[in-house]
């Protein structure tokens, strides 16, 4: 398993207890994070502690990290894909806590794992999607390359609540291109 990938800004690697206070104050305790996401704030410190060790474990076999600045190792959001079937991979979610957004760290930490599942990893397909209405992931998705290929809906488990979401895909060919 890769543990550990490194960009000029960021860098992706493994979540550790030390983590707690700064992914709690700065991610999963604030609204303006999960406004677009499947997960529901955490509303004490230890929720946030339970959700870490379950992060910890989901993180020992998955390609899903922490993001963390790379000058300073502090945690400022999460990013993640899976394998959904042979070579295809799909993301597991990506967050960027919001005083760090709009400084294309999602977008550096989204390229940092498309360089490991093409060209590690020999993908032949990746897929990210997003809530219709969250323009920025929309922007950030598409300025990698990716192309929209249909519409979905998901329902939030949390509060029922239905978003319409796109889905894009990027293969292996348009990722080459895109380097080029």
């Amino acid at each position: 398993m890769y543990d550990r990938l490194e960009g000029n800004n960021v860098v992706l690697r493994k979540a550790r207890l030390d983590d707690l206070e700064l992914m709690y104050d700065r991610v999963w305790s604030d609204s303006r994070c999960c406004k677009y996401m499947l997960w529901e704030v955490n509303k004490s410190l230890e929720e946030a502690r339970d959700r870490l060790e379950r992060t910890i474990n989901y993180h020992k076999d998955h390609y899903a990290y922490f993001i963390t600045l790379k000058d300073s190792d502090e945690v400022i959001g999460f990013a993640g894909l899976k394998e959904i079937e042979p070579n295809v991979y799909e993301d597991s979610g990506v967050c960027i806590a919001y005083d760090y957004q709009g400084k294309r760290l999602g977008r550096e930490s989204v390229s940092l794992l498309l360089d490991l599942v093409f060209n590690e990893l020999n993908a032949d397909k990746v897929i990210l999607s997003c809530f219709k209405v969250n323009e920025a992931s929309r922007g950030m998705i598409l300025s990698l390359g990716f192309k929209y290929f249909k519409d979905g809906k998901i329902t939030r488990e949390h509060d029922n609540k239905e978003f319409d979401t796109e889905y894009y895909y990027l293969d292996k060919d348009m990722y080459k291109k895109e380097l080029s």
